[in-house]
């Protein structure tokens, strides 16, 4: 079984609105998920559940302007939940910053309904017992120069077994498998749930571009299906530095 968390943020306090806009084709399809609902405490005290999902609202205190604190929220509550899955759904409210309804109706197009409709291709995918996740959309960065902080927060925080590999995600729309979220879980106190993130050293963008390397770190391939700007010789390089052990043209299917 698998299960979905849900990052629900809103900047401007009116998400109750806009709730079933995202929540109703979500729990179609992944109907035989279950779902944890995150929520950042802006606008979204009155919400009830639409089916089963599990809603839980994050304390004032760990407000962060972006999905961050529905994530970490939802995250919590997987890691007490005592539930093992054998991949988890990281989906947020893509697109609600936009004030023009048509234009976030194009960002859940584009963006969520997209990727709910990938679940046949991520279930394959991650058949595979050497890739650890998934996500649409990525890009290569400079292992050695990115990410610098939260290199050094990872140092003293996690116990992590394997370099950042420089391989990025974006949209903060990914799979994992759950077996890399219980090594985090087991490695992770839980300061980590009950502090603002911002507070310690991380930015808004951290479930965008700095959990999901949870993957590599813990020596798994993340999978992209697209880059922006590939460089195949690049990637091949970045991949051999961060495990000299994993052949791609052995593990991976091109």
């Amino acid at each position: 079984m698998d299960c979905v968390l849900f990052s629900g943020y809103c900047p401007r306090q009116r998400i109750g609105e806009y709730y079933n806009d995202y929540m109703i084709p979500l729990l179609s399809a992944y109907s035989d998920c279950d779902v944890i609902v995150g929520l950042s405490p802006q606008g979204f005290t009155r919400i009830r559940p639409l089916q089963n999902e599990l809603i839980s609202i994050a304390p004032e205190s760990r407000i962060v302007d972006s999905d961050v604190t529905g994530y970490q929220e939802a995250l919590r509550v997987l890691k007490h939940s005592g539930k093992v899955y054998d991949k988890v759904y990281f989906i947020h409210t893509k697109g609600i910053s936009y004030y023009d309804n048509t234009k976030r109706k194009e960002a859940r197009e584009k963006y969520l309904y997209s990727f709910f409709r990938s679940r046949a291709e991520i279930n394959d995918v991650l058949k595979n017992p050497f890739i650890g996740s998934w996500c649409h959309t990525g890009r290569l960065k400079d292992p050695t120069k990115d990410l610098g902080y939260f290199n050094k927060i990872c140092d003293t925080t996690f116990n992590f077994t394997h370099p950042w590999s420089g391989i990025e995600c974006l949209f903060t729309l990914y799979c994992i498998k759950y077996d890399i979220l219980q090594r985090f879980f087991e490695g992770t106190d839980d300061s980590f749930f009950e502090r603002n993130l911002v507070d310690i050293g991380h930015n808004r963008y951290f479930f965008e571009h700095i959990f999901p390397t949870i993957t590599d770190r813990y020596g798994y391939y993340p999978y992209v299906k697209e880059f922006w700007d590939y460089n195949r010789e690049t990637h091949l390089s970045m991949v051999s530095k961060w495990n000299p052990n994993f052949d791609m043209g052995r593990e991976l299917v091109w």
